[in-house]
Formats: structure tokens, sequence, C-alpha cells
């Protein structure tokens, strides 16, 4: 009998010790085979969330398969562990890998739990102009989104030349970098309902070069059925940093620059094709002209037109982001989108610690005239546009220490605003579905610029500090009091963006009603820690941009 009673406390040990056991490492099977993640606590609420990393969502894209559109990823037998982050994609001064197509899974409820409805699912996409960042969140963690609800997915895709050379007439797959992206969400289409998620309530967001791509991607065919709504912050195909009108051109300079002066395309390709990572991202922004850096287009490889398709490639952007918008011709989803109220800011104080700099762009102010507006610079329309926007921005003063707020304003309109403003205004033209615009105007101490050390007197936020009020800044050492207008913010970010992720209603749970844009009436919110709608996204400066488009044929 005593005996009896050890057994059975031995058993009863050994079950509970599987249970925890499945609980603390719980077990998912996707359509490649079975993944071994982790339990996990959240740094904000602290409760409990499970964490699955370093998921292949595509084959390595190394070898022959450099340059080309992503495939399927392959099978493998017994328990994978999804316990560490996969490889960064190759770029500029980090450790990386050529085999770096993998994504992240975040959950807050334990996958394969019947009781459970299925959640919301957020799909991230990074930012840093197209050849810098990952989907790691070592810096900017889950905490404040999985808290709310949400399942979270961020994702690698191939940057700079690796992933978005284009040359016309051979086996290139241009877009390479967005096709990553088409695929990770095919493969969470597929696969994000074993982890807890919905995969008919899918929500793309992202921030920068990250947001871009969700304008991209809201843009492109094969994206359509993907993903229900879409969250573009301070990024839009339509900024000039975003788009190559001549990527052919772009990739010969490059081959140039490392060695290669033949021009037949086939062979340039091949010469890329025969050297290291390395060795094409350390040269890449050598295919920019002096002219492209000096308007502002500082990255080389980015989004572009694909004129010709690789043999069994598919066409991801048939036509340029603005015909495309023009045409009516995008996915029609529920579109929330905004930018920072001084995007510039950083890079504007950086200018004061020259003063040949402001010397410098005074005497060539055509420098700010767009380059989609097909003007040549040194003609009569040229100079009369470039005086035009001195005029609005600066009235009869110059570039200089004085004027730095004023010059931030402009290049934020130019690098950012304008194609975001334009890009809602274009889509609300044909789609049905609600737009809502945001200016995020709170600089506060938990801005990413501030917590790092800003000191510069502009107010706004800079680009990026909205990051730092939606994800869990770990470089944040002494949290803020709940009631402090950091938390605040914080709390109003959170709230909008994952319940436009669950609704489509992003004013849900906030204070004030927020309107749906119309091509009557344009609304805005103003995202403080004070929150209100103002009429129109800064209409005033957005107004001058439209005269400019409308005089010279490109509104």
């Amino acid at each position: 009998m005593y005996m009896s009673r050890i057994l059975s406390a031995l058993l009863i040990i050994a079950v509970c010790k599987q249970v925890m056991s499945a609980v603390t490492s719980p077990h998912v099977t996707v359509a490649q085979g079975t993944l071994r993640g982790l339990q996990v606590t959240s740094r904000a609420s602290g409760k409990t969330y499970y964490r699955f990393q370093g998921i292949p969502y595509a084959k390595p894209p190394v070898g022959s398969l450099r340059f080309k559109a992503p495939e399927e990823p392959a099978s493998w037998s017994g328990v994978r562990d999804a316990i560490n982050e996969g490889g960064v994609c190759p770029q500029d001064g980090v450790k990386s890998q050529e085999d770096c197509l993998f994504l992240n899974v975040y959950s807050p409820q334990l996958p394969g739990t019947r009781s459970s409805s299925l959640r919301p699912v957020m799909v991230w996409i990074h930012g840093g102009g197209f050849s810098k960042g990952s989907g790691s969140t070592r810096g900017l963690g889950p905490d404040y989104l999985v808290d709310e609800g949400v399942v979270l997915v961020t994702i690698n895709y191939r940057l700079g030349v690796i992933g978005f050379l284009s040359v016309d007439g051979t086996d290139v797959a241009a877009n390479a970098g967005l096709k990553d992206q088409v695929a990770a969400l095919h493969w969470v289409k597929k696969n994000i309902a074993k982890f807890g998620g919905d995969p008919d309530n899918v929500t793309i967001f992202g921030e920068s070069a990250g947001g871009a791509s969700v304008s991209y991607l809201v843009l492109s065919p094969l994206a359509k059925g993907l993903f229900n709504r879409a969250i573009s912050a301070s990024g839009s195909a339509l900024n000039p940093w975003a788009f190559s009108p001549n990527p052919s051109e772009r990739a010969f300079r490059l081959g140039q620059a490392l060695g290669h002066h033949g021009s037949d395309a086939k062979a340039l390709v091949k010469f890329l094709r025969g050297l290291t990572a390395e060795q094409l991202i350390a040269q890449q922004e050598k295919a920019l002209t002096a002219e492209e850096k000096k308007t502002g287009r500082v990255y080389a490889f980015v989004g572009a037109v694909e004129k010709s398709v690789a043999s069994g490639d598919h066409v991801f952007l048939p036509d340029t982001p603005y015909s495309l918008l023009r045409a009516g011709k995008f996915n029609r989803v529920p579109y929330l989108t905004g930018d920072c109220s001084a995007e510039y800011r950083e890079s504007a104080a950086a200018l004061n610690k020259s003063a040949s700099n402001w010397v410098t762009m005074n005497r060539d102010f055509e420098r700010f005239v767009p380059y989609e507006l097909g003007l040549k610079e040194g003609s009569p329309k040229s100079r009369e546009v470039a005086a035009a926007i001195k005029k609005f921005y600066f009235g009869s003063k110059d570039l200089s220490v004085h004027t730095v707020e004023q010059f931030c304003n402009m290049e934020s309109d130019i690098m950012f605003v304008r194609g975001v403003y334009k890009t809602s205004m274009e889509i609300i033209q044909h789609s049905s579905a609600p737009v809502y615009n945001y200016l995020f105007s709170f600089d506060g101490k938990l801005g990413k610029s501030r917590v790092h050390g800003s000191t510069t007197p502009i107010y706004g936020p800079s680009h990026g500090d909205d990051l730092t009020y939606l994800f869990y800044y770990i470089a944040v050492t002494k949290p803020f009091p709940a009631n402090s207008p950091e938390m605040i913010t914080l709390r109003h970010i959170v709230s909008i963006w994952t319940n436009f992720a669950k609704t489509g209603n992003p004013s849900a749970g906030i204070n004030v009603k927020w309107p749906a844009n119309t091509a009557a009436n344009a609304h805005c919110l103003n995202l403080n820690a004070t929150l209100r709608i103002d009429n129109g996204f800064e209409k005033t400066r957005m107004s001058f941009w439209d005269n400019i488009y409308k005089l010279y044929g490109k509104a």
C-alpha cells in the first residue's frame, strides 16, 4: 500500500513535469514541420505569451537563387527549435548573411487551445531605407502589442542590391525584397491559425521604408487577398527615396564601380553573382549619381516598375505607384497612414554643425525641386518652382541656422509628408474602404531620438520617434509613471493600432470621434497626450504642393 502511494505520487510528478514542459516549450506544427518555441513573460504587464523565432518562410536565397523571387521553404523532420531569431539580411556595418528569410511569431494564447478564438494578426515590416534593419525584436519588443490580444509577426526581407537589383532582359527578379514580403504573407495565411491567429484578419503595418512597403503591397496585384487592413507610418511608395525610375542604369553604374565595364545585361548579372554580398553592399551607393543624391534619392536600390519578367516570376509592380493610384488599381482595404510632425528634425539639426552646409544649399536651391515634376535643372520653370518653394517656407530669409525649423518643415514635406498625404487622397478617390490620417505631434522623453540624447530645440517628434510608443524599447532603463504624458501617448498609439487591426475602427477606446476621410472632408487626428481632430493633414502646406504639381500637370 505504501509503495503504491509512492508510485502514484511519482507518476503525478512526472505528468506535471511533462505538462509544465509542454507549456514552457510549446510545440506547433506548420506546413514544413514541427517548431518548438518558448513561453515568456511580458515586460510591460507580466502576462504570459508565446514566442517562436527564426522560422524560415522561403528557401535560402543563395547561390543560383540570388536575385531570384523567393521559393517555398523546404520541410524538415523532427522538431526544429524556434527559440532564436534568424540571420539578418546583408547590410552595411552589421553581421549578416544571405540565408535570412525568417520570420518571428508572438502569440498571446497557447497555440492549439481549442477553447480560444482566433486572434487578429499584425505583420510588422521594418524600415531602414530598404537597405538596413530586420524583424528583430531585441531592441523594440512585442510586449505592448501582444498584451492587447493580437498575434504579432515580424519579418526579414532582402535589402539593398541583394533585394532590389533590376536589370531588364535577364533572369533577375525585380523587387525581390518586396516579393519576399508577399511570400511571408502567404506563409502567414497558410500557417498562422496554428499559433492562434486569424488568417482572415491580417493587418500589415510598417514605418519609413516599412511604411512604403505597406503602400507597395496595397498597390501590388501579387498581394491581393493576403491582408485585410494596412497601416503606413512615415512612408509611402510616392516618397522620392522609395522609388527608382531608372533601375537598370543604377545596376550598370554599380557594375562599373566594381570593375565591370561591358554593356551586356546578362554578363553584368553573371559578374554581380560572382561577388560576395559584402562586396556588393559596400559599393551599392555608388550606383547613384551626384544629382540623385543631391535631390534626396539617397538609396540606390528600391522599388521599381517591372518592364520584363523572368521565367517563373510574377509582376509585383506593373506601373509607377502614382499611375496605379490614379487609375484605381490597388487593393481596396481600410488604410491608416500618417507622419511625425517634424520628420526631418534630426537631419536638419545636424546641418548646423557647419555653416558651409547652408551656403551650399542657398546657392543651389533648385535641388529642392521634386524630380518627378520633370523640370530640367537651370530651366526657367525649374528656377520658378525653386523660388516659389523658398518664398513659401522662408519668406525673404535665406537658409541658415536661424531658419532651421523652416528647413525641417520643407524637407519633411518633400521627403515624407507629401507622399503620405497624396497616397491617402488618391485612395479616397477610388475606394469605399475607410482611410484615416494622423499626425503624431508629441515630442516626449520616450521618443527614440530623445532617449538617445537629442537636444535640438526644434519642437516635434523626429523620424522614428513614434516607434518607441508602439514597441517596448529596451534602451529605456527607467519606466515612466503610468500617468505621465509619455505613457498616456503610448496607450493612445497602441490602442489605435490594435483596435484598427481588430475591427477596422481606430477610434475605439479613445476619447475623440475620428471620422474617416472623404473626398469632400479630410480629417486628421493630432496624436498627442491630448487628442484632437484637425481639418486636413498639414492642410496649408499640402495645398501649396497641390498647386505646384497642378501647375506642371503632375497633380
